[in-house]
């Protein structure tokens, strides 16, 4: 038999025609063809072909050039090189931009803990499933992240004109990398001391910003350090991931201040190893000791109520009380031990952010693509979950959740996202405390949350359906409550289903931020009527700003997708 036959199944000396059927299927997706090859085979093989091929080719070639000739050659880029920090933050007050520094350190940072708690996560996932882990290859990040690299490189080729936005750059790196390389198990000492460098420019440079004590700034360096050592020594997963989640909410709060609802954020970013540790003290403590935990929700309920007697953190802390001393009451302490950590994992998130008292940049004055990215990925977290529960409601088989998710869904999908932007400018402000007015970005942020929370819902809807009514039925046989049906049997896999477009909504989100110039909010689009409106730049052509502000929507989006496509690709999504 000849061996040139190319698939990892050779058919059978008899040629069963099976064999023959499963060695096709087996066949590699790659192609053993040299380039002039395929290029005969799949571009030239017929007359018609050829001719396409010709025509479009030559289409090709002449748009190329004209694109070339105009990005180097004709296209005056001053107004862009000149307003590069105008085109990034808008009219953020430039003395603190040093914050903005260091929201991209610790953002960085973040972002380097929670890959490497996906990764740790995963290896664990898969070891104690026995199956082996698939390592996702250099050239698939290499071609995900291309278009943002090259974003960036031109944004500082054309705006740099000193070394500091470069240090910038090289120190988020090293920042992404530091967080990373913390959660794998470093054997050198002398490793780990270099890799903590970039947290230390972090706080040199959170040192410079105006009103804002060194103390604080050396106590977030401090506690981002140590935060560090402990997740390399402990190797604990629910610690990568809230010390990632603590990295994030520092980094966004360096701008917005530790007032307000910050401890929230806070308290969220540090709940998945608080509760871990509650567990671990619920199992050794008798279970007298869960009327402690009962006891310190009273207390707060109590302080909470002298304060503000009709506040919305009363009423939770009403809430958590009565659904704590229920079970309790039948001898199940495990609710009540939870709810009295979570308070004082709460009051001790509300006294360190008090402690660190770090005034914040009001969101009005943000701007740029800043803006753009802040109000994007906000309405993303809001949305997701809001969407989540308006799909599961509108499954429901209580009528009054039915249709009121339903009418929801139904009359926000109707009306456009300029109206609402539109509604949200001038009439949420009807409905809250005069007293605390909302800025517009709030506002804004309000009514894209709304907007995206629709579509999504119709979104994970579909995700749902396509899930076989078997698996509700085998979730039953096994004795599982309907709760437990949905989040472990039915949701994962339609999640699963709606990958690609889940992302695509995303995407969309993202690009609909541009309609924030509408309600005089200065994102990134809008940008170009201040730099076309200067003195100097008044006879220059809009062309240039309009190429350099698509380049970087469809840079940002065009990264999006390709990890959509690897996140696809590892999930096996379309494959039966």
């Amino acid at each position: 038999m000849s061996m040139d036959w190319g698939y990892t199944v050779e058919p059978s000396e008899g040629g069963s025609e099976i064999m023959h059927a499963l060695a096709e299927a087996d066949a590699p997706r790659h192609s053993d063809k040299s380039a002039g090859k395929w290029v005969k085979d799949n571009l030239f093989n017929t007359w018609y072909n050829t001719i396409i091929t010709l025509v479009f080719g030559i289409l090709a070639a002449w748009g190329g050039f004209k694109a070339l000739k105009f990005i180097f050659v004709t296209a005056r880029w001053e107004p862009v090189a000149e307003n590069i920090e105008l085109f990034m933050l808008g009219l953020y007050p430039r003395a603190e931009v040093p914050r903005v520094v260091v929201q991209l350190f610790l953002m960085s940072g973040a972002g380097g803990l929670i890959a490497g708690w996906l990764k740790a996560r995963a290896a664990a996932t898969a070891e104690e499933s026995g199956v082996e882990v698939v390592k996702t290859p250099i050239r698939d990040y290499v071609g995900s992240y291309s278009a943002l690299v090259l974003f960036m490189m031109a944004t500082l080729i054309v705006g740099a004109d000193t070394i500091g936005p470069w240090l910038v750059l090289l120190g988020s790196i090293l920042a992404a990398v530091t967080g990373f390389l913390a959660t794998k198990p470093l054997a050198n000492p002398l490793t780990k001391i270099i890799l903590l460098s970039p947290l230390l420019l972090a706080a040199g440079m959170l040192t410079r910003v105006q009103d804002l004590n060194n103390q604080a700034a050396y106590t977030i360096a401090i506690i981002a350090i140590v935060l560090l050592v402990i997740v390399n020594l402990s190797q604990s997963l629910t610690l990568m991931l809230s010390a990632g989640m603590l990295a994030g909410v520092a980094g966004f709060q360096t701008l917005s201040g530790t007032g307000g609802l910050a401890w929230i954020f806070v308290l969220i970013a540090i709940l998945p190893i608080g509760l871990e540790l509650i567990a671990k003290l619920t199992e050794r403590l008798p279970a007298a000791a869960a009327w402690v935990g009962a006891a310190i929700v009273a207390a707060a309920l109590v302080w909470r109520a002298t304060v503000e007697p009709t506040g919305v953190v009363t009423i939770v802390l009403a809430i958590i009380l009565i659904a704590a001393v229920i079970p309790l009451l039948r001898g199940d302490g495990g609710l009540a031990m939870r709810a009295g950590g979570v308070v004082v994992l709460a009051v001790l998130s509300w006294a360190a952010c008090n402690a660190a008292d770090v005034t914040g940049i009001d969101w009005s004055d943000w701007g740029g693509l800043q803006l753009n990215l802040v109000v994007a990925g906000a309405s993303t977290v809001l949305a997701f979950p809001i969407g989540l529960l308006l799909a599961l409601g509108r499954r429901s088989s209580l009528p009054v959740v039915r249709y009121m998710c339903t009418a929801y869904i139904e009359v926000i999908r109707g009306v456009p996202l300029i109206s609402l932007l539109l509604m949200g400018a001038f009439f949420i402000g009807f409905f809250l405390n005069s007293d605390t007015p909302l800025s517009s970005v709030t506002r804004a942020t309000i009514a894209i949350t709304m907007f995206a929370a629709a579509y999504i819902a119709e979104i994970v809807r579909g995700g749902l359906q396509a899930v076989a009514k078997g698996q509700t039925e085998a979730g039953q046989a096994l004795g599982l409550p309907a709760a437990k049906i949905t989040r472990l049997l039915i949701l994962p896999q339609a999640l699963r289903a709606v990958i690609p477009s889940m992302v695509g909504q995303f995407i969309s989100l993202f690009k609909d931020t541009s309609l924030l110039s509408i309600i005089a909010i200065l994102e990134f689009l809008g940008v170009r009527e201040i730099v076309h409106a200067q003195e100097d730049f008044r006879g220059f052509g809009i062309a240039e700003s309009l190429v350099y502000v698509a380049f970087g929507f469809w840079a940002l989006s065009f990264t999006m997708s390709r990890e959509s496509q690897r996140l696809e690709r590892k999930l096996d999504v379309g494959d039966r």
